[in-house]
């Protein structure tokens, strides 16, 4: 048990740490996107969430939001690390504060 254990926890953190870009990279820049087309008061923070969970080593962040150019996709860099405890007490922390905002408007 213990040789598959450290056969398959460098699969699982680059895993999640791919997983964890794609949503930063893909998704978040969509949600903020849109958030800023509707003039919503949530735009900020989830730029402020984009910029602190986000791996922008190939690239610095773009600041305009533009819609996806399917020829340009973003690009990180793949690493075997799992996102620290930190990056993830942010990450809920800012989600539930978000969460808030939308539901009291």
């Amino acid at each position: 048990m213990a040789q598959s254990s450290s056969l398959l926890s460098p699969i699982i953190r680059r895993g999640v740490h791919d997983y964890l870009q794609e949503f930063v990279h893909y998704h978040l820049h969509e949600m903020n996107r849109s958030a800023v087309k509707h003039k919503r008061e949530i735009a900020s923070h989830l730029q402020k969430l984009r910029q602190a969970a986000g791996d922008w080593p190939l690239q610095p962040m773009p600041t305009t939001l533009t819609k996806k150019d399917p020829k340009a996709p973003p690009t990180w860099k793949q690493r075997v690390v799992s996102p620290s405890p930190t990056l993830v007490y942010l990450l809920q922390h800012d989600f539930i504060n978000i969460a808030d905002i939308v539901s009291s408007t």
